[in-house]
This record gives structure tokens, C-alpha cells and sequence, in this order.
């Protein structure tokens, strides 16, 4: 940053920043009476550009968890990736300065984050850092390998700060292939760390300890007594009710439901979805988690389901998608929510997922929730509907949090 560009910062601190968009700072209190104690809450405004990248990861995050978002982006909503969509709350500057949004959005956030994979910042990033130490606001920058835990950093971070307005930035995905998912992951983890209790990893062991999950009985219990509720920008996953059990009758009694996708559940033709749906109370105890897949509107479009072995850190994932639900990346939305919260909340090693290989619209969804495909297995299922094996296709993610997962997860679609 430039000389006259550090005045210019120095002087809008100096003067209060009058055209500033901040709101109040952020006041955490300890949980009351008939709170889950030891947790805090709160309520967090996040600020980014909206780059494609750790920026708009986190605005996506933000609008998933129902949080309130804004920020600044370049004139015309320009970025090297094109323009910001208009669903993201941000304002235009009034110059065609790159570094003018980053500057802005510092000024406007009671702190920064900085996420990237490399250790060493540079571009936009490493000017983040600059302008708050003009504008003296407390910043982090969180990499990829940290040989501690990134997100009890961050939680303790914002609870030490008090910080209500968060400035999130950090490497576009173009420069660092993976940033998105591990500036979601954190953040998520962080979240949880500071509103649900979630334990924070001890020092020095990040996300490669033992995971929290139980599978055929064996492992560390889960401390999740039943499915939480995850959101994402357009979806509702929450856990099955018996008031589901009619819909999800009729549903699986459509024969492409079962095309290509494994693990579907075979249900009686009379009461099988209502005795499926109440064994997810045990079933969670052996580490298999079902996601009930809703709509805006509340209407049932699917379900996700998470089988995790807690002796191996992994997780292995499957899901169905209504007939009138599918083509518009339902599917991929869902089980990336699903994937994000068994790294951040479960501390996975990876997630997998698997399809027959004469079904490629399977392998589309998995691709485009950020696994890579890992291989073909040859007449690995045989299927009772033509008693014939069949080719399965495995995709699989690693988990971004785990310092010695050195391969980046696949972001083309995050």
C-alpha cells in the first residue's frame, strides 16, 4: 500500500469514517438459565467482497447460517471472475481502485480474518492486513497446515475482540484451489465452538484428533443427541418427522429415485417409511446421520444420509432427490452442507461417495459439491433388480482442515 493510500486510511480512522457502515460492536453473554452453559450468544454481521473465493465462501456462509451480510465490491461489481451476483448485499465504491474494497471493508468491521493455504500473503490479502494495522484493527490470518486448531483460533479471536462486524477475506479461488471449503469449514467450526458448545480442539492437534462420532458402537460419543438442522442458501436439512412418512412412502416408490444412487432404503409397501424414520434415533448412535432435504417452501425434496466410521475419520455419503427437484443443483447443495459440517463439527479426515458407473449424474452431483474422482471399482454391487454386478465409481474429498492432508479439496463448483 502506498504512501498516500495509508494518509487517506490513517485520516478516515482519525475522523470516525462518517460514510462508515458499521454497526454497534457485538456483546457475547454467558448462556442463562435453560442454556446450554459454557456457550455464548450471539449474533455476527459478516463484511466481503463478494471474490470469488475465501470472500464470497464466507458471504455464502453468512446467508446459510441466516446471518446478515454487506460489504463493499469494485465499481460495476467487477472482479476478475466477473461481476458479483446481485443476490449478495454489497456496494459498489466510487472508484476503480482494486484495493478500495478491501480498504472499506476493514474500515467498516470491528476485525479481519485473512484465510489462504499458503503461509505468506500477498495481492489483496496481504493489503487486508496493511490497512488494519493503519485503522488499528485486530486481525488473523489463518493458512492451511497451522500447527494448531484454526477454528478455536478464531473463536477465541472473536469472542477476545468482541466482535460483532467480521471482515472476511483472503486468496481468490483461481490463486489457491481449496481456500473456499477450508474458509467455510473454519468458520463453521468456529461458530459452533462459540453458540453450540462444540469443544475446541486441543492445541496443537487441529483437526487431526480422533472425531466425534460413534460407528457400530466403538469410538468417542457423539455429544449430538439427535440431527441438527442445516441451512444453506436455499435449503432446509433437518431431521426426518413422522409427519414426513407419507411423502417419503410415495417417493420411494418411484423407480428412477433408485437409478444410479446406492444406499437408498428399501421401505414395506405399507408402513416402511414410517418404521425408517423412526430407527434414526438409533441409527444416529451407530454413527449414521439422515438428513430430511427441504425447500424454501417446506416441501420435502429429498434426503442426505452420512455413515461415519469414528475409527477411521471418514465418512461415507448417499442421497436421493425427487423427480420434480432435480436439474437444479439440489443434490450438489445438499450434500456439500452436509460434507462441510462433517469436517467442521465432526472432524472427518475425508468423505467419499460412491455410484454405479452406468449413472454418470451421480458422478455430476458429488464433482460439483468439491470431491474429485478417485476410481472405478469393477462388479463391485451386484443389484437384486437384475442380479447382475456392477461397476461402482468413487469420488472422495479430504478434508481441508487436517494439516496433513496436503492435497486441496476440488472448489471448481464451491
Amino acid at each position: 500500500m502506498g504512501m498516500r493510500g495509508c494518509e487517506a486510511l490513517r485520516s478516515a480512522f482519525l475522523n470516525g469514517a462518517k460514510d462508515s457502515a458499521r454497526s454497534p460492536r457485538i456483546r457475547t453473554r454467558l448462556a442463562g438459565a435453560g442454556e446450554r452453559q459454557n456457550t455464548f450468544v450471539m449474533t455476527l454481521i459478516v463484511v466481503a467482497s463478494g471474490r470469488l473465493g475465501a470472500d464470497r465462501s464466507a458471504l455464502e456462509w453468512a446467508i446459510g447460517r441466516g446471518l446478515e451480510h454487506r460489504g463493499w465490491c469494485g465499481l460495476e461489481r467487477s472482479t476478475p471472475d466477473g461481476p458479483v451476483p446481485l443476490r449478495y448485499r454489497v456496494r459498489e465504491v466510487d472508484a476503480p481502485d482494486p484495493s478500495r474494497p478491501v480498504e472499506w471493508n476493514v474500515r467498516d468491521s470491528d476485525a479481519t480474518v485473512i484465510f489462504s493455504l499458503r503461509k505468506d500473503l500477498a495481492g489483496l490479502s496481504k493489503q487486508a492486513m496493511q490497512s488494519a494495522d493503519v485503522l488499528r484493527r485486530p486481525w488473523l490470518h489463518l493458512h492451511y497446515g497451522v500447527p494448531f486448531d484454526p477454528a478455536s483460533r478464531l473463536a477465541a479471536f472473536l469472542r477476545g475482540n468482541h466482535v460483532g462486524v467480521l471482515h472476511v477475506t483472503g486468496s481468490g479461488a483461481d490463486e489457491e484451489p481449496g481456500v473456499c471449503e477450508f474458509s467455510r469449514c473454519v468458520l463453521e467450526r468456529a461458530w459452533g465452538i462459540l453458540t453450540e458448545g462444540i469443544p475446541p480442539a486441543a492445541e496443537g492437534a487441529g483437526a487431526r484428533e480422533k472425531p466425534v462420532g460413534n460407528h457400530n458402537g466403538a469410538g468417542a460419543v457423539t455429544p449430538y443427541r439427535e440431527i441438527p438442522a442445516l441451512r444453506t442458501a436455499r435449503l432446509l436439512l433437518r431431521p426426518f418427522t413422522p409427519a414426513d412418512a407419507e411423502c417419503v412412502q410415495r417417493f420411494l416408490t418411484d423407480p428412477t429415485l433408485t437409478e444410479g444412487t446406492l444406499h437408498v432404503p428399501e421401505v414395506h409397501p405399507v408402513d416402511g417409511a414410517e418404521r425408517w424414520i423412526d430407527g434414526h434415533g438409533s441409527a444416529l448412535r451407530e454413527g449414521v446421520w439422515h438428513w430430511a432435504v427441504t425447500l424454501t417452501d417446506g416441501k420435502l425434496a429429498g434426503a442426505v444420509t452420512l455413515f461415519v466410521s469414528a475409527e477411521n475419520a471418514r465418512g461415507s455419503i448417499a442421497y436421493w432427490i425427487v423427480r420434480e427437484a432435480r436439474g437444479q443443483g439440489i443434490a450438489a447443495e445438499a450434500v456439500r452442507r452436509v460434507i462441510g459440517f462433517g469436517f467442521a463439527h465432526l472432524r472427518l479426515h475425508c468423505v467419499e461417495g460412491a455410484h454405479l458407473e452406468d449413472a454418470p449424474e451421480a458422478g455430476h452431483v458429488f464433482e460439483n459439491s468439491g470431491m474429485a474422482r478417485e476410481g472405478r471399482l469393477r462388479g463391485h454391487v451386484r443389484l437384486a433388480r437384475d442380479s447382475r454386478f456392477h461397476d461402482v465409481v468413487v469420488y472422495g474429498v479430504l478434508n481441508p482442515l487436517c494439516a496433513d492432508n496436503a492435497t486441496p479439496v476440488n472448489a471448481a463448483a464451491i
